[in-house]
């Protein structure tokens, strides 16, 4: 099972998936809460956090475990659905995952 699974923690803008493979799974539980000092705005991490996956290509999916805020979710860019909704230190949360696209290939003949 050698590279089956690469576990990773850095700097998102310096976050190349597609140097990591063609496809697989981006986890975050980005900041928010208590976590965030002074009411930081988050949009700008959020579209970064968008870009990165965009870029790593279609073979990549996103599962992130926010708070239920459409208006920051949507700085990604992507198109998102939530899989589970529930609390994480009191705070209510949703586990968003990227909806699969189909292979480009199948697009272009629609």
């Amino acid at each position: 099972m050698p590279d089956d699974l690469v576990i990773e923690q850095g700097a998102l803008s310096e976050t190349d998936l597609a140097a990591i493979g063609d496809r697989g799974v981006l986890l975050t539980n980005p900041p928010y809460g208590q976590r965030v000092s002074g009411g930081a705005d988050l949009r700008g991490l959020y579209a970064r956090l968008g870009d990165v996956l965009r870029a790593g290509g279609r073979g990549w999916r996103l599962g992130m475990l926010v708070p239920p805020d459409r208006a920051l979710a949507g700085q990604l860019r992507l198109t998102l659905a939530p899989v589970l909704r529930t609390t994480n230190g009191g705070l209510p949360v949703e586990l968003l995952t990227t909806v699969p696209q189909p292979p480009r290939s199948a697009q272009s003949r629609k």
